[in-house]
């Protein structure tokens, strides 16, 4: 049943690296139960005997439990947000467990031979995938998304920077492969230059960053031990890649004169060198909101809360609801005590594990870790599961090297409570998401949710999605009490969607507050690029106290 159980992982978190299903509001739903059915699918595997679990993760445990904390402060606005917040943590520090068991009870090279097929697998799809995006050959196929006009390659991922860093791990698959000789040169060359090819097409500066990564930390860590992929071939490599990026855009020019008029156009080294400093606006509107609530932090995953808070020292024109910097974020979330803490304590854990890499297999493991910590610290990847999950893994069994490890035994009973309990709230949250969905438009048009699922309309555990209903339905020019205007308010700037600022600015004003809705149509204007005015929405309003709130703009 192991052996079953353990394939059926590696079969559900290829699954979420490659769904298709990206729909709002929850656009990688799919993709975060897959991620999490593979880790209940893992513990599964491991539920026949009791697990170790050595004393340095005991200590990670009370980070799990924060987010519940916050929302009990009235940090976090709404227990459904701080109770994912939390699955996603334990889920990561049960996946660390998992592995470093699994590690030390199986040969480790076997088991990271078969993790690198699985990668190799899944990114050489993934791959194709985005060259057929790249031709625009992938309307119509089957499983398949659609790259809309203007966006570069992303594959399934819907998002080119997750596809690239997915890319580089599967890249770091094929090195290993290459140096068990486990498959042919020419199989692995051609994956891997596919793959990198597909790299190029995603036109990620992260993975620019990752190369020069790459390459100290093989040469720093491989010197003294025989490999295959020496400096010079090395070299080889990184050279073709920059040979790709470069000429990219004549041959996507060229291929487009051939007759393939829709070729995704590329831009230029230069082009892509010179922009992206939208990154600088949000680190210094996060700095600035650190100032602000420099011990509180504004609570877990709450930036676009944090952004609003101090939007007028340091207006920006693109709304955010990471810090695209790991680091950033965590304090933000936490305030400067508790965040450095945690990452005091992460750092030190992490390069406590480079120390005691000395096998080629942790040596690989840690090049897949440093690509997705590299993304992390500029963007937000950790914030999807099917990122999360493989980095707590990966940590997990580089972490075996070290089975001296004191260690107390976690008990088989609880695991397999785990895995009952797991599975049952990962069915409540897809019932009360469908739920939603279902009644999503009925609610939008001002009408009461009528789609059942198991027989019922009530949302039990996505509060979150209940009380969108809520709001949804809510009249623009409903009275209400300073207290309900206040709690909305710190709602709507924690998802300061255009739909969310126009209508909270409606109420605002008829509720007799023309300076606070002149605010909020301010950050509608400057981070949706609107042009509303306090005009536009008396005249909304009118309209809505004679015929209802029959137009609604999202």
């Amino acid at each position: 049943m192991r052996a079953f159980f353990l394939f059926l992982a590696s079969i559900l978190i290829s699954l979420a690296w490659l769904s298709p299903d990206h729909a709002f509001p929850w656009l990688t739903f799919s993709s975060e139960i897959l991620s999490f059915a593979a880790v209940l699918s893992l513990l599964a595997g491991l539920c026949d005997q009791n697990l170790r679990v050595p004393k340095i993760q005991w200590g990670a445990l009370p980070i799990v439990i924060i987010p519940l904390l916050q929302w009990m402060c009235g940090l976090v606005l709404d227990i459904s947000s701080a109770l994912l917040f939390s699955f996603y943590l334990l889920a990561f520090w049960f996946v660390t467990i998992a592995s470093y068991n699994l590690a030390i009870q199986n040969d480790r090279k076997k088991l990271f031979i078969r993790i690198c097929y699985v990668l190799l697998i899944t990114s050489t799809i993934s791959s194709v995938i985005a060259i057929l995006q790249w031709l625009n050959l992938d309307q119509h196929l089957y499983g398949v998304m659609e790259l809309r006009a203007g966006n570069r390659p992303f594959a399934n991922f819907a998002q080119p920077n997750n596809m690239s860093t997915f890319l580089v791990m599967g890249l770091m698959a094929c090195l290993y492969l290459f140096e068990q000789q486990k498959l042919k040169k020419p199989l692995l060359t051609l994956a891997s230059v596919v793959i990198l090819f597909a790299i190029a097409l995603s036109q990620s500066r992260t993975a620019w960053v990752v190369c020069l990564f790459f390459m100290v930390y093989w040469s720093y860590k491989t010197y003294k031990y025989p490999v295959r992929l020496r400096m010079p071939y090395m070299l080889l490599w990184v050279i073709g890649f920059v040979a790709i990026i470069c000429l990219l855009p004549n041959l996507s020019g060229l291929i487009a004169s051939l007759g393939a008029e829709k070729v995704v156009e590329a831009s230029s080294v230069a082009e892509r060198a010179t922009s992206g400093y939208l990154r600088f606006d949000i680190w210094t509107q996060m700095l600035l909101a650190i100032q602000q609530h420099p011990l509180s932090g504004y609570g877990w995953g709450q930036t676009s809360l944090a952004q609003l808070t101090i939007f007028n020292l340091h207006p920006s024109h693109e709304w955010v609801t990471s810090g695209h910097n790991i680091l950033l974020d965590i304090i933000v979330w936490n305030g400067l005590p508790l965040g450095l803490l945690i990452i005091g304590y992460m750092t030190c854990w992490i390069l406590w594990l480079n120390h005691k890499a000395k096998s080629l297999e942790s040596v690989v493991a840690l090049l897949m870790v440093g690509a997705i910590l590299i993304h992390a610290l500029l963007e937000f990847p950790l914030r999807y599961a099917y990122f999360l999950f493989p980095l707590g893994f990966l940590l997990g069994f580089v972490q075996s090297q070290a089975p001296e490890l004191k260690a107390s035994i976690l008990s088989k009973y609880v695991v397999r409570g785990v895995i009952v309990i797991g599975s049952i709230l990962m069915l409540l949250i897809w019932r009360d998401y469908t739920v939603y969905k279902l009644n999503n438009g009925l609610a939008f048009r001002g009408e009461q949710p009528t789609q059942t699922v198991w027989g019922s309309t009530d949302i039990y555990l996505l509060t979150q999605f209940k009380d969108r209903m809520l709001w949804l339905q809510m009249n623009p020019t409903t009275q209400l009490s300073e207290d309900e205007l206040t709690q909305l308010g710190q709602m709507v700037k924690n998802r300061a969607s255009p739909y969310n600022l126009h209508k909270y600015a409606q109420l605002l004003l008829a509720n007799g507050k023309a300076h606070e809705a002149a605010q909020y149509l301010y950050y509608l204007n400057m981070l949706h690029h609107e042009s509303y005015t306090l005009q536009d929405l008396s005249a909304e309003n009118a309209a809505s106290a004679i015929y209802g709130e029959d137009e609604k703009k999202r």
